[in-house]
């Protein structure tokens, strides 16, 4: 399977275990339509984290709630990971130029 790169885990936020993803994707409808991203883990190493809630903070910037990260400790050992959709998902978006 291929990925494509969409953006980083910029922080933690908040002690429910959110996320603030920093993205490339120009719809911000789309997260709505989005039911997991992979986070690269280690390198070459991608595992799917499935969307329990999304709220869109700005052009580039969606706070994510993502399963089995409930804590703020648990959302800071994968801020800084970058995160990716599968190609052919990606393909069908309308990404900004990188």
């Amino acid at each position: 399977m291929s990925y494509q790169y969409i953006g980083k885990l910029a922080a933690a936020h908040g002690l429910e275990g959110r996320v603030v993803l920093r993205h490339s994707l120009e719809d911000k409808g789309i997260w709505n339509k989005l039911p997991h991203v992979f986070i690269e883990v280690q390198r070459e190493s991608y595992i799917p984290y499935f969307i329990e809630d999304r709220k869109v903070i700005n052009h580039n910037e969606v706070l994510l709630k993502l399963d089995e990260i409930d804590s703020v400790e648990l959302a800071r050992t994968i801020s800084g990971k970058n995160v990716y959709l599968e190609e052919e998902v990606f393909a069908r978006l309308k990404p900004k130029p990188v």
